[in-house]
């Protein structure tokens, strides 16, 4: 079901956490008829959002014993001796206000026969800054013998696999202009206009069409490709010239571009991320390449790549994408890239775009969100008196189970990790601030070894 939020905010103060809910009641796999105690409602429920900031908890329960041991805690604090027992409920009423975002809360009950009961839920206090919205950038590499039409990849991302969003990027025949830079005048791609204008309806599915830029560098063997979106026309440059005047003209050439470096790209012909100014303004994205694990059969990410635009200075978010060749199976796969927006249209998920606030993730279930000093994943801080990191990931999935959130800074160095065994997990730290530019971004391990990536932050003292 599309998540739809009409509140706009005057201020882009971040989030403390909110959750994505599939529904109210709770239901937890260890606990069954034949346990010694059954839970039958919880307020606030399983995922309940806009909750005040001074709640009420309640667990109604039924037990074949006496309830003599428990221990309630509240975003990990203990709260047991606050609490009022009955024979029916457990009840606790917050006496401070709770902070904006996630509540977590467990219960844990010792039986008769000391046997620990444990049930974990979480709950919003307040209204979320930013939904997630899932979708997928979706590659055409095959120009001359197209698979699937751009019909086709609108119709089934936005009515079969229930996609918040899809960018489409067209390959523009280009052989015939590689010596003037140039317009083309391509019906394909206004084909392609013509499908993501007919299914996108905001706050409800958005479709960006997009095209890739192909010029041979000088000095270079091979193409050098990168996707550019938000042009209604597209364009060329002429073969023969250097990797920085390629940025250069990509940056003074219209407003508002959005690139996107390919997984497939030349290393060498990149400069292995050489840092341009030029580029940094308008290459917001780098995709992740996916390397193939076959003894688990899926497809996982390489960080390689990312890790080293990062090192070299460049600001970019991480993204997935799925290639023409099988659409059907690829976009069957879990491997989402997830958006951080108000509400659902084409402005703010652009927006969202330049801003960086974006995660991938091979757990399509997996909710990410990513604070410092209260500024969302994707930002720039100048000169910060402290620096504060928050991550919180919840995964709506019971079966799945969080088993560390790890937190990598310049050089591949990882600054703090801990461990998890939970649907919820959260870590909250500070550190001094740094003395030179420094980012930070997360990497979130589900029991499965499925990873997520958040962009990063940045810290320029």
């Amino acid at each position: 079901m599309k998540k739809i939020t009409t509140i706009f905010l005057a201020f882009f103060i971040f989030f403390n956490f909110y959750i994505e809910t599939t529904g109210n009641n709770y239901t937890d796999n260890n606990v069954n008829e034949e346990s010694d105690i059954i839970i039958e409602d919880l307020i606030p429920k399983r995922g309940e959002q806009n909750i005040i900031s001074t709640p009420e908890i309640k667990i109604n329960y039924s037990s074949k014993f006496t309830l003599k041991n428990h221990k309630l805690y509240l975003n990990y604090k203990d709260v047991t001796n606050k609490t009022i027992v009955t024979s029916e409920y457990i009840y606790y009423k917050c006496e401070k206000k709770l902070k904006r975002g996630v509540q977590v809360v467990k219960l844990q009950i010792t039986t008769e026969n000391n046997k620990v009961e444990e049930i974990e839920w979480y709950f919003t206090v307040g209204t979320p800054f930013y939904n997630n919205y899932r979708g997928i950038f979706f590659n055409n590499t095959k120009e001359l013998n197209m698979l699937t039409s751009y019909e086709d990849i609108n119709n089934i991302c936005k009515n079969t696999k229930h996609l918040d969003f899809v960018f489409i990027t067209e390959k523009i025949n280009n052989k015939e202009n590689s010596k003037v830079d140039a317009h083309i005048n391509s019906k394909k791609y206004k084909k392609l206009i013509d499908s993501c204008n007919k299914y996108t309806n905001n706050n409800d599915f958005i479709s960006i069409p997009g095209f890739e830029l192909s010029t041979k560098l000088k000095n270079e063997k091979n193409n050098t490709k990168i996707n550019t979106f938000n042009c209604q026309n597209p364009f060329l440059f002429k073969d023969n010239i250097t990797l920085e005047l390629l940025y250069k003209k990509l940056f003074y050439y219209e407003e508002d571009l959005i690139g996107q470096f390919k997984a497939d790209n030349n290393l060498n012909s990149l400069d292995f991320f050489k840092y341009s100014p030029y580029g940094d303004s308008i290459i917001n994205l780098l995709e992740l390449k996916k390397e193939r694990n076959t003894i688990k059969n899926r497809d996982e990410l390489n960080l390689d790549s990312y890790k080293e635009a990062l090192n070299n200075g460049w600001h970019i978010s991480p993204i997935s994408c799925v290639y023409n060749e099988y659409p059907n199976t690829n976009i069957e796969k879990n491997i989402r890239t997830t958006i951080l927006c108000e509400d659902l249209s084409r402005s703010k998920i652009i927006d969202a775009i330049k801003n960086r606030r974006i995660y991938v993730s091979e757990d399509n279930n997996l909710d990410v969100y990513y604070s410092l000093n209260k500024m969302p994943m994707g930002s720039i801080i100048k000169s910060p008196s402290y620096v504060r990191i928050i991550v919180s990931a919840i995964n709506n999935d019971e079966l799945d189970k969080i088993k560390k959130i790890e937190i990598l800074s310049n050089n591949n160095e990882i600054i703090y990790k801990q461990d998890f065994d939970s649907n919820y997990a959260k870590v909250d730290f500070t550190l001094k601030p740094p003395i030179k530019n420094t980012y930070y971004f997360a990497i979130i391990t589900e029991d499965s070894n499925k990873k997520s990536v958040t962009s990063p932050i940045w810290i320029e003292p």
